[in-house]
């Protein structure tokens, strides 16, 4: 093993970010986070511009690896999203379904610890969080026995165990394709993944891994493992889902009928119709309620305030999810015609009805990145991999507490990457033709 000094001063300046960020930035304090996300991805962009000869694949593993233990000690400071998991895994464990009432109406009741219920986000609707997901609260919470602290450890160790994971399976789909495996480097030193999957607590990690296992899966003729791993994506979270038609497609019939059963088992907890119907409203309400960091939405939005003087989120954000389903089924129209290399030309179709869905989402937070960062990993745009740290701008929304929506932090971050990309997109067609 030997590295040269350019690459020590990329792993320093990566490991210094991702400390500084992790244990002296909080949601509030912008200039500290994103000084501290800049320095970490100043060393991954040098990590990813060197060849690291003289490391191989299985060492790159190993630091990525370690690397993640940065993130396994640290409180979450970006996000409140584990106290509503505290939340949900204690009602979990007392017998009380995350379903059936919200936080409000269960307070003057009970409350497992002193002051959790201030902190709770979204303390009006039933929990959002899919019956599988439920399983990792309720475990946590259970191997935690109340302890808040020790409960944010049990919550991130399946993520750091999924994660180790993904990055021994990445560089052998990247060798199936015929791409050098150390590609790979693209994905186990990328900032936001460390930071936001791990380091704050967001379940993205585990839907990754489900999605690695089903692609892997799709190469290597592991057809159970393909399935059993999408499967496991949806039910951890429901994003994965609009990249089933890549996986439908290429399954046999079979497959297609252990994929339906192993979701109904995933999902059964809301086959009660009052549990369900409560799970879908909060769902809604959060398409219909929530905006931030949107790009398509934010200057739609913005158009039609000029135009009829009001927000109108309720009506324009199914309006653009409309637009989505016609754009998901114009790309897999498209893929089905594909030439040559088919199985590739999928993941870049799934790859692409990632972005089209979060382009068009009212919301956008950075962790939501996850996916198309982990995609994007075996095709040649780096465009998503720019706006994995340009999306911290959107922290500066919460600068100084509160919340303000700027003006310009969309436009900085989404024009940039939108010229790119299409830059990106313009040579990827003329090299296929």
């Amino acid at each position: 093993m030997k590295i040269k000094r350019v690459e020590i001063v990329g792993f320093a300046l990566l490991i210094a970010g991702l400390v500084a960020t992790l244990f002296f930035a909080h949601q509030d304090t912008f200039f500290t986070l994103f000084f501290g996300m800049s320095l970490a991805f100043s060393g991954y962009f040098i990590l990813t511009l060197c060849s690291l000869n003289g490391l191989s694949i299985n060492h790159l593993i190993i630091i990525g690896i370690l690397i993640r233990l940065t993130a396994i000690f640290n409180v979450p400071s970006l996000t409140d999203d584990f106290y509503r998991f505290f939340w949900d895994g204690w009602l979990s464990a007392s017998g009380i379904s995350p379903y059936l009432f919200t936080p409000r109406e269960l307070i003057q009741e009970i409350t497992p610890l002193p002051g959790l219920f201030a902190k709770l986000n979204s303390q009006d609707y039933y929990s959002v969080y899919p019956p599988l997901l439920q399983f990792f609260f309720h475990l946590a919470y259970l191997l935690s026995k109340g302890s808040l602290a020790s409960f944010i450890f049990w919550t991130k160790l399946p993520i750091w165990l999924a994660e180790t994971l993904t990055l021994i399976l990445i560089p052998k789909i990247l060798c199936a394709l015929g791409q050098n495996e150390k590609l790979a480097k693209w994905y186990f030193f990328n900032p936001l993944i460390i930071v936001e999957l791990l380091g704050n607590i967001h379940y993205e990690g585990l839907a990754i891994t489900g999605l690695c296992l089903g692609i892997y899966g799709i190469f290597y003729k592991k057809s159970l493992l393909s399935v059993l791993g999408v499967s496991f994506a949806v039910g951890i979270k429901l994003v994965p889902l609009i990249t089933l038609p890549f996986f439908l497609l290429l399954w046999n019939w079979k497959n297609r009928i252990l994929m339906s059963v192993q979701l109904m088992v995933f999902f059964k907890d809301l086959f009660d119709l009052e549990e369900m119907t409560h799970f879908f409203t909060s769902l809604n309400l959060y398409f219909q309620k929530f905006e931030f960091n949107g790009s398509v939405y934010f200057f739609s939005r913005e158009i039609s305030r000029l135009i009829i003087g009001y927000n109108p989120i309720a009506y324009l954000g199914p309006g653009l999810q409309i637009i989505v389903v016609v754009g998901i089924i114009f790309l897999v129209y498209k893929w089905l015609f594909e030439k040559g290399r088919r199985k590739q030309a999928g993941i870049e179709m799934i790859f692409f009805i990632c972005l089209l869905y979060y382009f068009f989402s009212t919301t956008v937070h950075p962790w939501y990145l996850g996916i198309p960062v982990f995609l994007g990993v075996f095709l040649p745009y780096r465009f998503i991999h720019l706006w994995s740290w340009l999306i911290f701008l959107s922290y500066f929304h919460y600068n100084e507490g509160g919340y303000d929506e700027s003006f310009w932090v969309p436009v900085i971050e989404y024009v940039g990457i939108w010229i790119l990309m299409l830059i990106e997109i313009k040579k990827r067609w003329e090299y296929k033709s």
